[in-house]
């Protein structure tokens, strides 16, 4: 009996190994979602495309080292394409996302920030209004905000590291 509880734990002991097993890593992929709106630019009703998604940075071995999420706005209906000039735009990062360069001014849509009164700390606290933008250089340009690696819903990830994304040189690098 003694010789079939030793064995049993011999053989428990040596085990674990094949079912603690760790499952491979699922591969990283971007997303994006695929909208259209219009919005009224000088009396003229503007059709566009919205597109939000994620573009994954990989270094020369193929390895994901940053997700970076972006919207882009195309005007929809346009001749000649490729003359169609495009414009980035980024905050600084680390610390601000693209969002306020979008809303703010630049997109087809804008908020509508709150005015609590002089002096007070809820100038830009919620909730806010968005409403069309009839002030939007989409008419003249497409249209692409990115949130630097840091910034908003954009991140490290895998192999990648803060040096890699965060500084002078790297920041606008990606």
């Amino acid at each position: 009996m003694l010789k079939r509880v030793l064995t049993a734990a011999i053989a428990l002991t040596l085990t674990p190994p094949l079912w603690a097993h760790v499952a491979p890593t699922p591969p990283v992929h971007g997303r994006s979602v695929v909208t259209h709106h219009s919005v009224k630019v000088a009396g003229h009703d503007d059709r566009y495309t919205a597109r939000a998604g994620t573009l994954i940075l990989r270094n020369a071995q193929g390895e994901p080292m940053a997700k970076v999420f972006y919207i882009a706005y195309t005007l929809d209906g346009v001749r000649n394409e490729a003359d169609r000039p495009i414009t980035f735009a980024y905050n600084g990062g680390p610390g601000f996302a693209s969002a306020l360069v979008d809303f703010g001014g630049f997109g087809p849509r804008k908020i509508i920030w709150p005015h609590p009164g002089p002096g007070s700390s809820r100038a830009m606290a919620p909730p806010y209004r968005i409403v069309a933008n009839p002030d939007t250089i989409l008419p003249a340009t497409d249209l692409v905000f990115i949130d630097a690696v840091g910034t908003g819903y954009s991140r490290i990830i895998g192999v990648g590291k803060p040096k890699d994304f965060y500084g002078i040189h790297a920041d606008a690098a990606t």
